[in-house]
């Protein structure tokens, strides 16, 4: 520890910029003094210890009452913070370990000490579940803490754990306070151990991708191994797939596994550890393309998610695995595709997570993709959902594989590109029905069946393709016109289409009566002759409304939930409505911690960032949601302002004009709610902001029926064309 300190050093360990240790300085007399221009570390300590950090910024693992001197302290490892000074844990142990695991990562910089910090907390769980638990929680009442503790832990390091020297001693405490907390038992050890290795995933550690528990699950339930079967991973990662395969299968799995990484071998170690379950994944890291350590062995079920276009994969361009050609180095694609071909038992089934490029890539990878549709390796490619991985945002493909065969002149493609639902603002999975459907589909394929579902699923004759230079994009054989074509679903089609209508034509016309009624109130004449008016007179807004902007940090740090509190974003904004395609949900403890943001009836959302300025009502369906960052919440407080005429005003020229003067310009727009708080409103008496509500919105009804009329026309007009595309428009005589 640095026993003296220069300013720069202190706002680093105090969490503060360098301009509030200059103001500490100069308005505080009793700050320490620096006569050589350093201080002193334990007197700027003591001082700090008596100004608590404001809630607004307070981290996620600093409790209420927390003093910046805890922080200063906790960086330099000064003595001095204790546990009877930290808040005793939530209810739920397991989600304060994840949560004081995850920001910690956030915290630490360098993939290095990413990893030792990784491990670290994984050693602590492993702790955990061993005999020397006690021993361990003893020692973190040492007034050495979080040294006594890497001591002892180290007696457990039989996975061959590294434990991070950048460990913060209060973190640590609170971690095993919630540790200390968990019931004993296998389950809760394992869950919070996968549940960790999901967090863990945003910091990816090495080029192995951790893969989403969602298409775990799609691959286990295609292929759907069975009691006798041998699994093979030869890229397993932390071994998500093997595990899986071992919890169906239970203590007679016979599991095979190879880890490119050392991290990622210890990790599945320590997964099948915990789950007492013995499976092969040798004695380290394997790199099964470089060296074949698993020659001549033969798998029934073979799954893996290997990394993407791996580059200088290989010494030996000329190995026997590479029959259908020899991959380039600059991707290790097909020479994956042609390890898992080469370990397949006869009548064996695999499944490969691939990126999109391995179906259309040309050159030699052309070559070696048409000679494994040729001798019909390739069983079916199913497109995947953007945002089903935490480290990367591009969309997947499974490849579903096979032993050489003749006995199928058929490949099955499936796009799920539209299936799945949120789980954060970026994330997605896939949910048990989406699952459901594409096992289905599946299955009524190797039953031999053809299968022909619109824009989702098609069986196509291997002459087809390569008709199509053997690529294998499931969009070029979905969109063609005799994939889509069923004639009585057309016919359905076509006769809802003409009746909306014909509907809308009889609305349009009872609009038209209303809109010229209310246009009659307007006294046109009167205005004409005012033409040196004076402006109106204004006030700001925020004087009569209450503007507030949504949520940021605090909503970053809520978990997504199914059930969960809808949050409104700019996207569920639609023509000036709120629509509910796609929302976004969290936990249900927003609803105590983000009180301020839930919405009511009558509120006005305004988006705030990119496209400013775009409003809508909260109506009762969306009332107790919460609002994100990209909105502005006004709610009227003043009796002489009504919601719908504050509405329509927003949309007026005037104000989005003065809305696009007043914004931020940097790369995205931006507005603030202070900036909107001076945006000046005209209020004309109540009764004219009602005629002017009843005006206006005839003509928005009017509107968005017009907008109903077309989206009507373009569809009939897309089924009409289909029949064109499909060479069948019959026409009466």
């Amino acid at each position: 520890m640095t026993e003296r300190l220069s300013a720069s050093e202190i706002a680093r360990a105090a969490g503060v910029g360098r301009a509030a240790v200059s103001n500490w300085r100069e308005r505080d007399a009793d700050f320490p003094a620096a006569p050589d221009g350093s201080f002193s570390a334990l007197e700027v300590a003591a001082w700090l210890d008596k100004r608590r950090i404001p809630r607004d910024k307070r981290r996620v693992d600093e409790p209420e009452g927390t003093t910046y001197g805890d922080r200063f302290r906790r960086a330099l490892g000064l003595a001095g913070t204790l546990p009877s000074q930290l808040a005793p844990p939530k209810a739920d142990p397991a989600a304060e370990v994840r949560k004081f695991a995850i920001s910690g990562l956030h915290e630490l910089r360098g993939a290095a000490a990413r990893a030792n910090y990784q491990e670290f907390m994984l050693g602590l769980l492993q702790a955990r579940a061993s005999g020397q638990w006690k021993a361990i929680r003893a020692e973190l009442q040492h007034p050495a803490g979080s040294g006594r503790m890497r001591q002892a832990l180290a007696q457990l390091e039989k996975l061959g754990l590294r434990f991070a020297e950048e460990i913060d001693p209060i973190r640590v405490m609170r971690v095993v306070e919630s540790l200390d907390l968990i019931k004993n038992g296998e389950n809760s050890a394992t869950a919070l151990l996968d549940d960790l290795l999901e967090d863990f995933a945003e910091f990816q550690m090495t080029s192995e991708f951790h893969t989403p528990r969602s298409i775990v699950r799609t691959v286990t339930a295609l292929l759907k191994p069975i009691e006798g079967e041998t699994i093979y991973d030869p890229c397993c990662g932390n071994g998500s797939f093997l595990v899986a395969a071992a919890e169906l299968l239970g203590w007679s799995a016979a599991i095979t596994g190879r880890a490119l990484a050392q991290f990622s071998w210890r990790v599945a170690d320590l997964r099948f550890a915990l789950r007492g379950i013995t499976a092969d994944l040798d004695r380290g890291p394997s790199d099964v393309l470089r060296q074949d350590v698993d020659r001549d062995r033969k798998f029934d079920v073979i799954m893996t998610n290997p990394p993407f276009a791996m580059r200088d994969w290989t010494d030996r361009p000329h190995d026997p695995r590479w029959r259908f050609g020899t991959p380039p180095r600059s991707s290790a694609n097909f020479a994956w595709i042609q390890h898992v071909l080469d370990k397949l038992a006869h009548g064996g089934r695999a499944a490969v997570v691939m990126a999109p490029a391995a179906t259309f890539a040309g050159g030699v990878e052309a070559g070696i993709r048409r000679k494994l549709i040729d001798a019909r390796t390739v069983e079916a490619v199913i497109e995947l959902p953007r945002g089903l991985f935490r480290a990367t945002g591009i969309p997947v493909d499974l490849w579903l594989l096979r032993a050489p065969s003749e006995s199928d002149d058929r490949v099955l493609f499936v796009s799920a590109k539209d299936r799945g639902r949120p789980t954060s603002r970026i994330l997605h999975e896939l949910a048990d029905s989406d699952i459901a459907e594409i096992v289905a589909i599946h299955r009524q394929h190797r039953r031999g069946e053809a299968v022909l579902k619109p824009g989702f699923a098609r069986s196509v004759d291997i002459s087809e393709i390569s008709g199509q230079d053997y690529q294998l994009q499931p969009a070029m054989y979905l969109s063609s016109p005799q994939a889509r074509f069923r004639p009585t679903e057309f016919a359905t089609a076509v006769t809802e289409q003409h009746q909306q209508l014909s509907r809308l034509a009889r609305r349009s016309a009872e609009l038209e009566d209303l809109v010229a009624r209310q246009l009659d109130r307007l006294d046109l004449a009167s205005l004409a002759a005012r033409n040196n008016r004076p402006a109106p007179p204004t006030v700001p807004l925020g004087e009569v409304c209450d503007v507030l902007a949504g949520p940021s940090g605090m909503l970053r740090e809520i978990p997504a939930h199914e059930h969960g509190i809808p949050v409104l974003t700019p996207r569920n904004l639609r023509r000036n409505r709120l629509v509910p395609e796609k929302v976004e949900r969290v936990d249900p403890v927003a609803r105590e911690r983000l009180a301020r943001y839930l919405l009511q009836t009558s509120d006005i959302l305004c988006s705030r960032t990119g496209t400013i300025g775009r409003t809508a009502l909260v109506t009762a369906e969306h009332v107790g949601s919460l609002f994100g960052p990209g909105f502005l919440r006004l709610r009227p407080r003043a009796p002489e302002l009504r919601n719908h005429y504050l509405l329509h005003y927003l949309a007026a020229e005037w104000a989005q004009d003065w809305m696009d003067k007043h914004c931020s310009r940097t790369t995205i727009p931006s507005l603030s709610a202070r900036t909107v708080r001076q945006l000046p409103v005209w209020l004309p008496p109540l009764d004219q902001q009602e005629a002017i509500v009843e005006v206006m919105s005839s003509l928005d009804e009017q509107l968005a029926l017009q907008d109903e009329v077309a989206d009507t026309t373009e569809r009939l007009k897309h089924y009409l064309g289909q029949l064109i595309g499909a060479g069948d428009f019959p026409l009466r005589d």
